[in-house]
């Protein structure tokens, strides 16, 4: 129990209430329920608790491998809720995995089905909109050296922010093993443009792909800045990055 400013903070059991805080929002829950850890262990009608545990588990070191993997990306924008997110997401992914048994469940085999890939597909890390609603033209992205392509990059259709004066683009090519949580990172060289400059090719290509076991993900990282004195400035606005996966296979 801590006091703060004359409000009393409740944390912990009282009267047989769960008294805790999620998110930021203080909630409470009845104790007990039978859900002691020797339980959990043993009893057959925890079998469920057992299996949803163990996969849990498996997402849980994912996600923290997959993170640490995107770090060069990841390490410019702050998320509170990204993990929780991400959690979520291969929680989700993990159920379309049909060659293992419950329990023994992965986001690697989840991965290997159509289902699964659309999921991871399309995903934006970042919060705020997607690529297609801020280039507002098609793109292609393929898995080969020159992969992420705009035919004719209009910026006149970019949906700028505010103050921004030029967008950097630049990809990621990740292959990622869901099973051993190593992985190979590629990444593109940033291209950066001015809101005044003329429609023209685009390529977010690497000089050589990443050639090892495991799923392939294409990951793009949009940034605008805003020129001063010469300078370039990434803008501050949360809604000025979009860090997207636009290919999976």
């Amino acid at each position: 129990m801590a006091r703060q400013k004359g409000i009393i903070k409740v944390v912990g059991t009282l009267d047989g209430i769960n008294f805790y805080t999620r998110l930021g929002e203080p909630l409470m829950r009845m104790a007990g329920g039978g859900f002691t850890s020797e339980a959990i262990k043993t009893k057959e009608s925890m079998v469920r608790v057992r299996e949803n545990g163990n996969e849990f588990k498996y997402c849980m070191a994912g996600v923290k491998q997959f993170k640490m993997s995107l770090q060069p990306f990841i390490h410019q924008f702050k998320d509170t809720l990204l993990h929780q997110r991400l959690v979520q997401l291969f929680t989700q992914i993990k159920v379309f995995d049909t060659v293992s048994v419950r329990g023994e469940r992965t986001v690697g085999n989840g991965l290997l089905s159509e289902a699964g890939k659309a999921l991871l597909r399309g995903y934006v890390l970042t919060s705020g909109n997607n690529l297609t609603t801020v280039l507002r033209q098609g793109f292609l992205a393929e898995w080969e050296a020159d992969g992420f392509r705009i035919t004719t990059f209009d910026l006149a259709m970019v949906r700028f922010p505010k103050g921004a004066t030029h967008v950097s683009l630049e990809a990621c090519y990740l292959i990622y093993d869901f099973i051993s949580h190593t992985y190979v990172l590629e990444k593109s060289m940033p291209e950066v443009f001015s809101k005044k400059d003329e429609a023209t090719p685009l390529t977010l290509g690497v000089n050589t792909l990443p050639n090892v076991e495991g799923t392939k993900i294409m990951v793009v990282h949009l940034c605008f800045l805003q020129a001063v004195n010469g300078s370039m400035y990434p803008m501050k606005e949360v809604t000025s990055r979009v860090f997207e996966v636009v290919y999976v296979g």
